[in-house]
């Protein structure tokens, strides 16, 4: 299943922008967040980091196994960490072993 910023069970617009993309370290103060995906949060901050991990999981939804071997098919993506990856197999699997704190910048090279 899937959220975003604009998903919230209790039908307020939840506001990501302040973290400008950034997956952020969050504070332990508990003002839970029920998502569209049924999960709670523990705080905005929470909800947002899972924001940004789902929108970059989004595109890689195929590449979630980690035994998927990529091919060198050249289709570059650009990482908002600002290098190129050479296919979207290759940037998926750097999503992942970043535990989505890469996300896509744009199709190209960066």
């Amino acid at each position: 299943s899937t959220i975003s910023s604009g998903d919230f069970s209790g039908g307020n617009e939840i506001d990501c922008s302040e973290q400008n993309g950034n997956n952020l370290a969050c504070a332990a103060d508990y003002s839970p967040l029920c998502g569209s995906d049924g999960r709670t949060y523990g705080n905005q901050c929470h909800f947002c980091n899972a924001v940004l991990i789902c929108q970059s999981g989004e595109i890689c939804r195929e590449f979630v196994n980690r035994s998927v071997y990529c091919t060198r098919e050249s289709n570059p993506h650009c990482g908002t960490d600002g290098i190129t990856y050479g296919n979207k197999c290759a940037f998926c699997k750097a999503v992942l072993r970043s535990g989505g704190k890469i996300r896509l910048k744009h199709l190209g090279k960066c």
